[in-house]
């Protein structure tokens, strides 16, 4: 997900996805997933505090039920990375308020020993 607005002095996010989209699942199931900021194809590392995450439908209910916890530097512009949001990320994602058209990757990761 890709960070649209950060509120100034308040730890809010907007995100261009949410519940409406891959986030669904975070609704479901009480688990916090593992996330980082990469900006600039790097990592964004350093002191983390909780945020409070929205996603683009301007509904009430598009939030993420728990705090995320990122780094402090986190702005627009930067991509959030989800990691372990499994299938249900692709099969719960709706058009809601014209959101949910997104692109999928495939990733081919090969292991060496």
């Amino acid at each position: 997900a890709r960070v649209k607005h950060r509120r100034p002095k308040i730890d809010e996010l907007f995100l261009n996805d949410g519940i409406y989209g891959a986030l669904m699942e975070l609704t479901q199931v009480p688990v916090d997933l593992p996330c980082r900021v990469i900006r600039d194809g790097r990592i964004l590392e350093g002191q983390e505090q909780a945020f409070v995450v929205y996603g683009p439908t301007c509904d009430p209910t598009d939030r993420i039920p728990r705090t995320v916890s990122l780094p402090l530097g986190v702005s627009e512009g930067d991509w959030i990375e989800i990691g372990l949001l499994g299938a249900y990320g692709a099969a719960t994602t709706t058009r809601f308020n014209g959101y949910g058209e997104i692109p999928h990757v495939n990733v081919l990761a090969t292991l060496t020993t």
